[in-house]
């Protein structure tokens, strides 16, 4: 249920009348907040002395309830990661959330995405929600947002769709108290009729009241509330695995050697060899000289090589030589998982103390951060937006603006078929002077590419001719108010501190 601009802006009840706030149940995941300002002074007396029929949340201190990256006891519901397809319950008394809660306010994290693919919670015995709560678009991304949902069977439910990921759920608050089933003594059916400066209109499921005022100017804002402490640093992640060994030093010098073993036993003496033949007998008469010594005979064959002795015994062992070099240290191993993120939403300010928004990334040219307003916009680190990175563009013009209503522009896609992103997602483009925001968005949210026609341009990162039929999605130029951020943006900025 949506209400017109003139009755938005209002500041407080007009002269005479009672206000009356009410929650509606129309969908079993969502409650309506209704005002209604009554002209009746009977029924104004009854409902301004009647006893307080209004719901309200009631913010608590971040409570961890979920993180599947862990195990209890260290938080109440841990792993498993979150396959696609499956369904898990997460009952919420562990979180001090009172028994006659129907509703509770939460901060739902994906991290370690596998893919692409989207989260959606709804409360526990109830159909699955038909929009996604949460987005992810691609492996490896951590992303937050705050989730408001019913309670059922004591709990809610959250769904994974497409890939798997790791789940976060912090609990911040709760929603307490009576929802209202009569109005003035009458129950049953709600009929909502125009009076004389009231119309009722409806279209498609959703009703428009409608009550034209004279609205005064807006009041000076007040000043901001003090900023929330600051959230407990998460546990550190587990040691990566070792490096590889290093290489084995130089072997060490060899050791003396040891003393040498006994000699061996001599072998046994081999066989003579033959006697050589006796020489002539000389004639008689003197005797003569005594006759020269005959020749050796030849040596007899060498006798057989005696048995080796027992080896002697092993010397002592040498010295230990020096310990060879230590090798380089092996590469780094992977870093541990991040631990849980501290309770509490971060928040980035400007240095004007502006909110920004809550911090989703960063990067070299700024913090990415979820703005007030629903959007995902990435801020410069020194308030100048034109030092951001151009949006790689395409356009229908030689001067890549988007000044009159002829003039169109595509971020580029890159791609041949259709492709969803989504549709509160803000671009830089230094040509139009703005950022820009996709330009038809459906009823979830979503921004589907198209096939572009006219193209002459390109911005990437100048102004440059070119030409494409990419499936590439529109977009149009964005004010600072819509996207929630301030019209200068102060450095430097204040990020939050863990």
């Amino acid at each position: 249920m949506r209400g017109p601009r003139t009755a938005s802006r209002l500041k407080r009840p007009l002269e005479g009348m009672a206000v009356r706030r009410v929650f509606l149940r129309v969908h079993p995941w969502f409650l309506v907040a209704l005002t209604f300002m009554v002209a009746s002074p009977a029924l104004a007396q009854e409902l301004a002395s009647a006893p307080a029929a209004e719901s309200a949340i009631v913010m608590t201190a971040p409570c961890r309830l979920v993180d599947t990256r862990m195990a209890p006891p260290a938080v109440p519901f841990g792993g498993p990661v979150l396959a696609p397809g499956v369904t898990r319950s997460f009952a919420v008394g562990t979180c001090g959330v009172p028994a006659d809660a129907f509703g509770v306010q939460l901060y739902v994290t994906v991290t370690e995405t596998q893919g692409r693919g989207h989260l959606r919670v709804g409360p526990t015995g109830s159909p699955v929600p038909p929009t996604p709560s949460l987005n992810y678009d691609a492996a490896g991304r951590t992303l937050g947002i705050p989730v408001a949902t019913r309670l059922g069977s004591g709990g809610f439910d959250v769904t994974a769709y497409a890939s798997a990921t790791h789940v976060v759920v912090d609990v911040v608050g709760y929603y307490s108290g009576a929802i209202v089933t009569s109005l003035n003594g009458a129950t049953g059916a709600l009929d909502i009729v125009g009076g004389s400066n009231v119309t009722v209109a409806t279209t498609a499921g959703t009703i428009t009241l409608d009550a034209p005022l004279t609205v005064g100017p807006d009041g000076p804002q007040g000043p901001a509330g003090p900023a929330g402490p600051t959230g407990a640093t998460g546990p550190q992640g587990a040691i990566g695995p070792d490096g590889p060994q290093g290489i084995t030093g130089a072997t060490g010098a060899i050791g003396p050697a040891g003393p040498q073993g006994a000699v061996g036993a001599t072998g046994s003496l081999g066989p003579a060899g033959p006697t050589g033949a006796t020489g002539a007998t000389g004639a008689a008469g003197p005797q003569g000289a005594v006759g020269a010594t005959g020749p050796v005979g030849p040596a007899g064959p060498t006798g057989d090589t005696g048995a080796t002795g027992s080896q002697g015994p092993v010397g002592p062992p040498g010295a230990v030589g020096p310990a060879g070099a230590t090798g380089p240290a092996g590469p780094q191993g992977p870093a541990g998982p991040a631990g849980p993120a501290g309770s509490g939403a971060p928040v980035v300010k400007d240095a004007n103390g502006v909110v920004l928004g809550l911090l989703l990334t960063q990067s070299g040219y700024g913090p990415t951060v979820l703005t007030s307003t629903g959007y995902q916009v990435t801020v410069p680190w020194d308030g100048n937006l034109n030092s951001l990175a151009n949006a790689q563009m395409y356009f229908n013009n030689g001067s890549c603006t988007l000044a009159t209503g002829a003039e169109r522009g595509w971020v580029n896609g890159g791609n041949s078929v259709a492709r969803p992103t989504q549709g509160k997602q803000a671009y830089w483009a230094s040509t139009v002077g703005s950022y820009v925001v996709p330009s038809s968005v459906d009823a979830n949210g979503v921004s589907m590419s198209a096939a572009t026609t006219g193209v002459v341009m390109i911005l990437n990162p100048t102004c440059s001719a070119s030409t494409t039929t990419n499936y590439c999605w529109e977009v149009r130029k964005a004010t600072m108010t819509e996207l929630g951020l301030p019209a200068t943006i102060g450095a430097p900025l204040q990020m939050p501190t863990p």
